[in-house]
């Protein structure tokens, strides 16, 4: 079987082009909608990695290889190094054990989260681009899913585990909950945001926090300017007498993170 039959199995869409009609061949890394694995559009085969298994990867990388070697398809570089770069992490099994733990213990949709959230993550820390990743899921998952993309840039999953361990399922699934639904046990600063901004929402956090009688709660940025807002907000914050709290400020590199206690 050569590749396009191969391809065509693996998508398990109809061609409606011969094998030797040109057609495009998109990878879509920044799909947002859709659940399927691949779909046609005119003369343009949509693959969507993020909604296929590893298994799947692995098949399809091996589809296009053959393709590319014998010079009958041509596609983007970028596209090709995420997949492979996904495949890669798939294979590392780097953090199974936090999936392991997850599954099942949250929301389907949540699990679906936090799993791309992960390879986001491995994708920063590997300092690759990853802006369009982030914005997929917000823009798929909502809220939550925007909580949990930046909560897993900052090893939240993984203090998680350690409250349900220490403190049983129920305090584990209302911290979760106050994480992920409400976002107030963590603030995390964006680019747009000004100092003003963050001082505000700092504020909506110290109340929310004597609200639901919680100890404190951690700010986090990434990026001189981001530092320094913070800084300047937190500055703000404490000339103009804003009353019930304590910072401790930490910079490691490029991250600034600032422990609110009440």
């Amino acid at each position: 079987m050569g590749w396009f039959e191969a391809l065509k199995d693996f998508v398990n869409v109809r061609l409606k082009f011969g094998n030797s009609s040109f057609f495009t061949l998109n990878i879509n890394s920044h799909n947002t909608t859709t659940e399927n694995k691949a779909e046609l559009d005119k003369k343009t085969l949509i693959i969507y990695p993020k909604n296929l298994s590893a298994s799947d990867k692995k098949a399809l990388e091996k589809i296009l290889k053959e393709a590319e070697n014998e010079e009958e398809l041509l596609f983007d570089e970028e596209k090709s190094l995420i997949l492979k770069n996904a495949v890669a992490y798939e294979d590392s099994g780097e953090d199974d054990l936090i999936l392991k733990f997850y599954k099942g213990e949250i929301p389907p949709l949540d699990y679906k989260a936090l799993e791309q959230s992960l390879f986001l993550r491995s994708e920063f820390k590997a300092k690759r681009q990853i802006a369009g990743f982030k914005l997929e899921i917000s823009n798929k998952y909502g809220a939550r899913g925007n909580n949990i993309a930046n909560l897993c840039s900052a090893n939240y999953f993984e203090e998680l585990i350690k409250v349900h361990n220490e403190y049983g399922l129920e305090v584990f699934k209302k911290t979760y909950e106050l994480l992920v639904g409400q976002g107030i046990y963590a603030l995390f600063i964006h680019y747009a945001m000004k100092a003003v901004d963050i001082e505000k929402e700092i504020k909506r956090n110290i109340q929310a926090c004597k609200d639901y009688d919680i100890p404190g709660f951690r700010v986090h940025g990434i990026g001189k300017e981001n530092i320094k807002k913070i800084k300047t907000a937190i500055k703000s914050l404490k000339s103009s007498g804003t009353p019930g709290f304590l910072d401790k400020i930490t910079i490691n590199e490029a991250i600034i993170t600032v422990e609110i206690i009440m």
